[in-house]
């Protein structure tokens, strides 16, 4: 399922992780990794094994990068958050994803409120699926 970058991906992943690393130099470099994580956080579910590996990469990278593309890997964590039912941890990362959209992305970009609106959308439709599982 996985090809060869996938899989070097999460190689470099797990070896970060598990030695206690944070190359933060070389993940700021490495714009294949970047792509990477938001190519699988579109593809991957809880089943999977690395799926919590890709949390944990999605965090490392976040702080590594400016607001715009922060604002991006949220959005994305978000996602893998909400997938996993960890609801507190997804409407944190979408709620600052929304403080970095408000504050930090410039007036001229603001322009296209379809990211805002997007997340805005995630966060309704989570609380309307925490509310349909406290129905049960």
């Amino acid at each position: 399922m996985f090809n060869s970058l996938r899989t070097k991906t999460f190689r470099f992943l797990s070896s970060n992780i598990s030695s206690g690393k944070s190359e933060n130099s070389k993940l700021r470099k490495d714009k294949k990794l970047l792509d990477e994580f938001i190519s699988l956080s579109n593809k991957i579910s809880p089943i999977n094994i690395n799926f919590y590996k890709l949390i944990d990469l999605g965090k490392l990278i976040k702080e590594s990068y400016g607001d715009q593309t922060k604002l991006t890997i949220l959005i994305f964590l978000g996602k893998l958050f909400w997938k996993a039912k960890n609801y507190y941890s997804a409407k944190e990362m979408f709620e600052g994803s929304i403080i970095i959209y408000e504050n930090f992305i410039d007036e001229k970009k603001r322009e296209n409120t379809e990211i805002y609106v997007g997340i805005k959308q995630n966060i309704e439709a989570m609380y309307l699926e925490i509310k349909n599982i406290n129905k049960m």
